[in-house]
């Protein structure tokens, strides 16, 4: 079943939503989820699913990875559980470092073997069922960062227009703006004198 809302203000809705989530643990009886499990599938549309106490409470796809670690804090404010596991498939291994290495030591992650988690309906969400529901093996680190190649040429391409397509930097000055050790315009002066 589906319900819709029809409100003026965003801000009303937002809160209404809000806590509407927070009773959804009395809809089953609870005054609270025990435990909410957050299953990702990572990729370019990342599947999201949220599972409370073994119950799919929502499930969704997020096209930016920027927005997941504030996604996550939501997901955590709104239902507050006592407890919170992200699971995150093994697959794609740029976006599933990225997105462990932004929320790590601010929830408990397993990375889950995704091997046979993708159908061929609706397959981001019913992934990211999948490995929520799959045991996996426990972070205990940050996780080594690798660039997708596109990303690496997409610095360079920047490096190009601010410098008046003088400079184009090389790839491995690329990868240290996409790591956060130097910034974009450092890169730049650095291949200028190099």
């Amino acid at each position: 079943m589906k319900l819709g809302i029809y409100v003026e203000d965003f801000k009303i809705y937002f809160e209404l939503i809000k806590e509407l989530k927070r009773l959804g643990s009395y809809i089953y009886g609870k005054e609270n989820f025990h435990e909410i499990i957050i299953g990702i599938d990572p990729g370019l549309r990342t599947g999201m699913v949220i599972i409370g106490d073994g119950v799919v409470l929502e499930e969704f796809e997020v096209n930016n990875l920027e927005k997941i670690k504030s996604i996550l804090n939501l997901i955590k404010a709104d239902y507050l559980p006592d407890k919170l596991l992200i699971r995150i498939g093994k697959g794609d291994i740029p976006d599933r470092n990225k997105i462990i290495n932004d929320i790590y030591g601010q929830f408990d992650i397993e990375i889950v073997d995704e091997s046979k988690t993708s159908p061929t309906k609706n397959r981001n969400i019913e992934a990211a069922k999948k490995i929520a529901m799959k045991k996996g093996e426990l972070v205990s680190k940050k996780l080594e960062r690798r660039f997708k190649e596109g990303e690496i040429v997409e610095i360079q391409r920047r490096s190009r227009i601010l410098s008046n397509n003088e400079i184009t930097i090389s790839k491995k000055l690329a990868i240290k703006v996409l790591t956060g050790e130097i910034d974009i315009n450092k890169a730049i002066k650095i291949q200028r004198s190099g």
